[in-house]
């Protein structure tokens, strides 16, 4: 048996309290989330202080024991619901484990499978897990149908899956006043948030900490980095606000020995500085551009990329993030897309929402939420109807006709002197009284 890399709890309804479970020896806790406001759903009060107190979390979707009976169309909608959640946690991109809360038996593998494969048609295989014992475990990863694995104790006959990156390993266990499952993960990376960084190039000398670094494997010069236990009070209340505003994943304290640019650090890469200043890349889910496969990809936070390849007359072209401009109507995000020598303008919130949600209904037009058009991630989009994105007009003030304060004659549109009017079939029209009263005075 291999030895875990550390240990942590599952717990529902039971709560355990957070600020004893790293005494405890706790380094992480899977959290639930499932239909509705079901009250062993983890929150978002949960997570930050799950965050401050230095504990990872990682997600588990389960509705009820069988879901998995219902094959793709369950799959589908349960990973809908689920990405849906942790996006509104603050854990877009995150990967989810989908549980298989029976034992599976060899007739009821094909079903399973079909579950797990709607599941990653909404979020991605590479962001598919899976919860259940050994059989489904292992069949899950031989037929690559999951990217993460939590094995069960239970209907495993004290047999473990060397691949599953989690392990259940005992129920009902009193820790920290609450009644919780143990756990053990024998992989740096089980789908847990903070997500693992990748090492930075560090120069010799220089004093960095990262959070989870000695149980993640992040070595600095060949030597672990603190966890944080072994944090000074100082960089623990550095790392309480990283987690608290969630804006980071890796921060540098105490780098006494910062490198000046251009003549200690390689010009055209970000230093660690930088690199906290920037959007954090593993919250985004990156998918391709309808049209223009391995050459441009879109993701859920409103960005469009080109891919790094290698064009026809031999030349290499480098991935980069497009700068979107502002067209003169409406202010809408574009960018320009090239292919065969062909360059082709495109509106970001359509590609976001032609890649994320499908085409375009009939019927139907982008809209904004918040009425910002520079703001294209895809919580903020939708597809609706000509008279919703008109409502939404008017409750934002950017209406044409509500940004008029006088009527043609020149009476000011006061409470006491407007009335509406028949409009039309999407935005009531609006009237001045006086106008009304002299018109009826004339003969």
């Amino acid at each position: 048996m291999t030895t875990p890399i550390f240990k942590g709890i599952d717990y529902s309804m039971s709560r355990p309290r957070i600020s004893q479970l790293a005494p405890a020896g706790i380094r992480f806790a899977v959290r639930y989330t499932s239909p509705g406001a079901n009250p062993k759903n983890l929150t978002a009060a949960e997570l930050k202080a799950l965050l401050a107190a230095g504990i990872a979390v990682a997600v588990v979707f389960e509705s009820t024991a069988g879901r998995m009976k219902g094959g793709h169309s369950a799959g589908v909608y349960d990973a809908s619901i689920a990405d849906a959640e942790l996006k509104t946690l603050g854990l877009a991109g995150l990967p989810c484990y989908f549980a298989a809360d029976w034992d599976v038996q060899p007739g009821e593998l094909a079903v399973c499978d079909a579950y797990l494969d709607g599941v990653a048609s909404v979020i991605s295989r590479a962001r598919t897990g899976v919860y259940g014992g050994l059989r489904i475990v292992r069949h899950a990863l031989d037929q690559n149908k999951a990217a993460y694995a939590w094995q069960t104790y239970a209907w495993s006959g004290g047999v473990w899956d060397a691949r599953a990156q989690l392990r259940q390993v005992r129920n009902g266990v009193q820790v920290a006043g609450a009644t919780v499952d143990l756990d053990e993960a024998h992989a740096a990376d089980f789908g847990q948030w903070p997500r693992p960084v990748p090492r930075l190039p560090w120069t010799p000398g220089r004093k960095a900490h990262a959070a989870y670094g000695d149980t993640l494997g992040w070595h600095d010069q060949g030597q672990p980095l603190p966890f944080w236990g072994q944090l000074s009070d100082r960089e623990r209340a550095g790392w309480e606000a990283a987690a608290s505003t969630q804006a980071v994943t890796l921060m540098t304290l105490e780098c006494s020995e910062r490198p000046r640019r251009p003549r200690e650090w390689p010009r055209g890469m970000a230093t660690p500085a930088e690199r906290c200043s920037v959007p954090d890349p593993t919250r985004e889910t990156w998918l391709p551009v309808a049209g223009y496969e391995g050459i441009y990809e879109v993701s859920d936070l409103g960005r469009v990329r080109s891919l790094d390849r290698v064009l026809a007359d031999g030349r290499h072209w480098y991935s980069r993030i497009l700068k979107p401009v502002a067209g003169k109507r409406g202010g809408y995000q574009n960018v320009s897309l090239y292919a065969d020598g062909i360059s082709t303008p495109a509106r970001i919130h359509r590609l976001v929402l032609e890649t994320f949600a499908g085409p375009c209904p009939v019927g139907m037009e982008a809209r904004h939420l918040d009425g910002n058009v520079a703001n294209n991630a895809l919580t903020n989009l939708r597809w609706s109807t000509h008279a919703e994105n008109c409502q939404d007009l008017i409750r934002h003030g950017t209406h044409r006709q509500t940004r008029k304060t006088h009527c043609p004659r020149g009476h000011e549109y006061t409470p006491e002197n407007t009335c509406q009017t028949g409009g039309n079939r999407t935005v009531p029209g609006r009237g001045c009284r006086e106008c009304r009263k002299l018109r009826w005075d004339q003969p």
